[in-house]
């Protein structure tokens, strides 16, 4: 997953052929079999991700036998990117935190040139780098304009303000419980939804943790 990111960015500068491309799909393949041959951790999250359909998607951290991240490890072999939006870690660590760590293990990678980065031209790489940025860039206007619906535990939604489409957007609310969502308003504390007909306790606790009433980390 995180190799298509590296071989799209390289391709698209010209850096790598065909046969290169598949040569290094097959090394983080065969890797990454490696590193899951020993007992390993999955921890998920929840979250709405950018694309045509708007089905709730699942990332997912692994966590190695040694501790190590799986996607840490691979980045800092040149197995993968530190590219794209990130989630909460099961750690507690906030995700522009680990996306530092990422980037960092990501530029050494690239002057070691550990992995695909042997076959990347060193005065392409700030190129590379500046491309990013601008995508990156692209992105947050996009969500600032609404164009997408980041909610996740960082972002949550707030129930009090929410439209109709971005309440949509959460994991079981459809149209109709979106608009009764909408008529119950003001809630003070995120439990005051489940008088809202169709909420239970199940439903609020598939759903709770990518919710607000006020703030951002507001309860």
């Amino acid at each position: 997953m995180l190799l298509c990111l590296v071989v799209w960015n390289l391709v698209g500068l010209g850096w790598l052929r065909g046969a290169e491309l598949v040569e290094f799909g097959a090394v983080a393949k065969n890797r990454v079999q490696e590193l899951l041959k020993e007992p390993f951790t999955v921890h998920t999250s929840f979250a709405n991700a950018l694309g045509r359909s708007k089905k709730p998607r699942v990332y997912g951290f692994v966590t190695l036998a040694d501790g190590s991240d799986l996607a840490a490890t691979l980045v800092e072999e040149g197995l993968a990117r530190a590219f794209g939006k990130n989630r909460l870690r099961p750690d507690g660590m906030h995700s522009e935190e680990w996306m530092r760590q990422l980037e960092d293990l990501e530029v050494s990678a690239a002057l070691q040139r550990q992995g695909i980065w042997e076959k990347s031209e060193p005065e392409k790489i700030r190129e590379l780098r500046a491309k990013e940025r601008e995508d990156a860039a692209g992105l947050d206007a996009a969500f600032e304009k609404g164009v997408f619906a980041p909610f996740d535990e960082e972002n949550p939604v707030n129930l009090n303000t929410a439209t109709k489409e971005e309440l949509e957007e959460l994991k079981g609310i459809g149209p109709e419980l979106a608009e009764r969502i909408i008529a119950g308003q003001p809630y003070e504390r995120v439990e005051d939804v489940m008088r809202v007909k169709g909420i239970a306790e199940g439903k609020l606790k598939a759903m709770r943790d990518f919710v607000t009433v006020g703030g951002a980390g507001t309860p």
